[in-house]
């Protein structure tokens, strides 16, 4: 079922945006800026608040001009609130099972059930997503990087 926007989305996210990297550009001149070959601390929130400030100057310029913007553009579908539920879930699945069932665990449970939000998943290509990425994880973060993570469950 497809609604009329009413009240611009976009625009909004892009003020959000905007009033964001602003308040992120401007507490990063507190810190020492430094310059490119020397940075500082607070060169890099800089960097990345000046961004966001003008992606989102960006997304909202973008909104306000009518010529834009078709009629479908301007359309938007009813959230599921299924697939929100099941990745607030798999994401708080995530945080519980890390310290109790370790990585692996973890991992796993976060990527199947955010996989079965979507509805046409397929439980072949979820397997191997999942057990690749858990994979993955406990190479890169607990081995590579060597985070004292519990990998295997206690």
């Amino acid at each position: 079922m497809k609604l009329r926007l009413i009240g611009h989305r976009d625009i909004a996210a892009g003020l959000f945006f905007f009033v964001l990297g602003s308040l992120t550009a401007w507490g990063s001149t507190a810190y020492k800026l430094g310059n490119a070959m020397r940075m500082g601390p607070g060169y890099f929130p800089l960097a990345l608040g000046l961004l966001l400030a003008a992606l989102g100057l960006l997304l909202v310029l973008r909104n306000t001009r009518p010529d834009l913007l078709s009629d479908e553009s301007r359309l938007i579908e009813k959230p599921c609130l299924r697939s929100l539920g099941l990745i607030g879930f798999s994401l708080l699945t995530f945080a519980f099972a890390l310290q109790t069932a370790g990585l692996i665990v973890a991992t796993l449970g976060l990527v199947i059930f955010s996989g079965i939000a979507y509805r046409a998943f397929n439980w072949k290509e979820l397997g191997l997503l999942s057990g690749g990425l858990a994979t993955f994880a406990v190479l890169v973060f607990a081995y590579g990087l060597g985070l004292p993570l519990q990998v295997f469950p206690a």
